[in-house]
């Protein structure tokens, strides 16, 4: 996606030169003619690393074979800038032909998954003042709030608002959610919102969905 979004600077700019026939098969430049040279393109710069980068893809290539997966991506990012060291995307079409061929970290709309814990866990502490030191008794990993049946892949017992991050309880954030928002579940959406978690990234790349 690099190379197409920014092929204008990449492209460079063709030269041009008018030349006149001298003998058969013999031209020569016309000098004073309407002559230009050509121009390289701009070199970009990103912040891939290109042995993480090799290391990303095969362990990617590994899993969508060992998973017998369609397709998979996989985004290394550097937390103390925000940088991306490695961004790999495959699509298996047999585990002799897995090839890279469109890039889902970008393109590809999914649920969000385990990642809407953290925006949760934000929501939480900024908005409704919630305490990382606060129990849950997530018990055996199963319960039922409303009509939706929540579940973990493993009982966690008792946790902190902390722990429950840690362990990843869907139980346990079910829970805290619906302490504090059962009677207003907008504004729990609102901060959502407020975070921009509705808003497109604006990336460089094309091709991000909404």
């Amino acid at each position: 996606g690099v190379e197409y979004v920014l092929r204008d600077v990449l492209e460079g700019r063709d030269g041009k030169a008018r030349r006149q026939r001298i003998a058969r098969g013999f031209y020569g430049r016309v000098v004073g003619g309407d002559n230009s040279e050509p121009e390289d393109g701009l070199d970009v710069v990103t912040t891939l690393d290109v042995d993480i980068q090799d290391v990303a893809e095969k362990a990617l290539r590994d899993q969508l074979i060992a998973m017998q997966a369609d397709w998979g991506t996989a985004i290394l990012m550097e937390v103390a800038t925000g940088e991306i060291r490695a961004m790999a995307n495959l699509t298996r079409y047999s585990d002799e032909r897995v090839v890279e061929d469109f890039n889902y970290a970008i393109g590809m709309n999914l649920e969000p998954g385990s990642t809407e814990k953290l925006a949760s866990l934000i929501t939480l502490l900024d908005d409704a003042g919630a305490s990382l030191d606060e129990t849950y008794d997530t018990g055996d990993g199963r319960i039922v709030i409303g009509r939706a049946k929540v579940v973990d892949s493993h009982a966690c017992g008792l946790l902190t608002l902390k722990g429950v991050f840690e362990k990843s309880s869907n139980v346990g954030f079910a829970m805290a959610v619906n302490k504090y928002y059962r009677d207003d579940p907008k504004r729990f959406v609102d901060h959502l919102c407020k975070m921009g978690l509705d808003q497109p990234l604006g990336l460089q790349i094309a091709g991000e969905q909404k």
